[in-house]
């Protein structure tokens, strides 16, 4: 019996599109020859056959139903079916189960306002040098495409390049409508619907540069895409766009340093209420672990938007990718710590998962100490 179509959409739309483990979307950005990949991947809970993983007494016709599935990125399906002794059938249905239930903690309001946003994307495109002479040689430029029905505002376009040093570029637009448009330097055109290929594309230079799109969507909310394609949601207040080294200065300081200290300083607090040899020491009953890290994850969800925010809005690029990183592994702690109490009260003796999560504690301090340093430390030529 093979997985139907109508149960990978209802595991795909309870998961609302994200790993059940690390919540990353799984869908990558278009490319300017290639639709977006997706590497998510439906997951048996209980193995589909008896010699797969976590194999197990469960009714044939329930093995590829959407109870016995669970949606997860390439990585962590690879994990899980390596570390069977940690992901249990147990565990995973009990990751299950809280990922579904953030996504539907999510409500319909904000899950709705991403929709046309969700649809937004940009990525570098072969492009004619002079968009009013169709016969120009082609060069390097970009793609914006808004597939959703209704106009995006304030639309930023920045062009950064890879190498470290150069300088960046980009082009802003007021009102973009919906379709295909193509930028080329500082102008912007819609795409031909019949474009025909660029014969001497072969003769182009290697391209240099990567992409990043942020805009305002017709509901007011402000978003960022990053060069990797995934989208943050940003606070009009905070959501800037720097152009020249005055625009760097005015935007650095101070306000942009303290939303790093309101954010740096809570997950700093909570890395040290999550240290997984305070949290095995000082274990409670199973009611008393279980009210805890309720409020921790809730705590945690506040202090990742935080990090997100600035990921997303701050003037600096490696701030933005510091705040990044520190979400992740901040979330990472959360999941390791919490399984290492829940081995304790099952009276599981784990060694390995217990210093693979003092090694998972250890990143992430690191990770909020790099960027505290980057905030206030390594500060930029003026």
């Amino acid at each position: 019996m093979a997985i139907s179509d109508r149960t990978r959409k209802i595991v795909w739309i309870q998961a609302g599109g994200r790993c059940s483990i690390c919540r990353r979307q799984v869908l990558t950005s278009a490319t300017d020859t290639d639709d977006p990949s997706i590497f998510g991947e439906e997951a048996h809970i209980v193995a589909h056959s008896s010699g797969g993983p976590r194999a197990g007494e469960l009714d044939e016709a329930k093995i590829d139903s959407h109870e016995n599935l669970i949606l997860l990125c390439s990585e962590h399906h690879k994990q899980v079916d390596d570390q069977l002794n940690h992901y249990t059938v147990e565990r995973l249905r009990q990751i299950k189960r809280a990922h579904n239930e953030w996504v539907a903690s999510l409500g319909e309001n904000e899950r709705g306002t991403s929709a046309q946003a969700e649809l937004v994307a940009a990525w570098p495109a072969v492009v004619h040098r002079d968009p009013a002479d169709p016969d120009s040689p082609p060069a390097w430029g970009v793609q914006v495409r808004n597939a959703s029905e209704l106009p995006i505002y304030q639309v930023h376009v920045d062009v950064m390049p890879i190498e470290h040093g150069a300088g960046r570029s980009g082009v802003v637009v007021e009102v973009l409508p919906p379709g295909d448009w193509l930028v080329s330097g500082r102008k912007i055109y819609l795409r031909p619907d019949n474009l025909a290929p660029h014969l001497d594309i072969w003769d182009m230079p290697e391209r240099t540069f990567v992409v990043e799109l942020r805009f305002t969507d017709t509901y007011g909310q402000t978003w960022h895409r990053d060069k990797q394609g995934i989208l943050t949601r940003a606070q009009h207040e905070r959501d800037a766009t720097v152009h020249g080294p005055q625009s760097r200065k005015e935007q650095i300081a101070p306000e942009f340093e303290a939303t790093v200290a309101q954010a740096v300083g809570p997950a700093m607090l909570l890395l040290d209420r999550m240290n997984p040899f305070r949290v095995t020491m000082n274990a409670g009953t199973p009611e008393i672990e279980e009210a805890r890290w309720k409020e921790l994850t809730q705590q945690v969800d506040t202090a990742r938007e935080r990090l997100l925010i600035i990921a997303a809005g701050h003037p600096r690029r490696d701030i933005r990718e510091l705040a990044a990183q520190a979400q992740v592994k901040l979330a990472n702690v959360l999941q390791a710590s919490g399984w290492a109490v829940s081995d304790l009260l099952q009276n599981r003796n784990n060694p390995e998962w217990m210093e693979h999560t003092q090694k998972t504690h250890e990143e992430a301090v690191e990770a909020l100490q790099e960027l505290i340093d980057a905030t206030f430390i390594q500060r930029p030529e003026q």
